[in-house]
């Protein structure tokens, strides 16, 4: 089980360091390049006009608020 345990430490330094210099050799794309790729790169559209039930930070709250309500409804 020890042998496992440092195969995997030695593949995971390994895929570690050669992700980063791969990274630090590589040359960097063009941000018009990246567009549709990449969330940083990605015009957002805006959710101001959709019914609450349709947009993610109303929906992930009301989500919150039940798992709390259930937590505190089981303690």
């Amino acid at each position: 089980m020890a042998q496992n345990f440092w195969i995997a430490m030695v593949s995971w330094t390994v895929c570690f360091v050669v992700t980063i210099l791969l990274s630090l050799l590589g040359k960097a794309r063009p941000v018009a390049e990246l567009k549709g790729l990449v969330w940083g790169a990605t015009e957002r559209p805006r959710t101001t006009d959709e019914p609450w039930h349709k947009r993610p930070v109303p929906l992930a709250l009301a989500a919150i608020a039940i798992c709390i309500a259930i937590n505190i409804w089981l303690w």
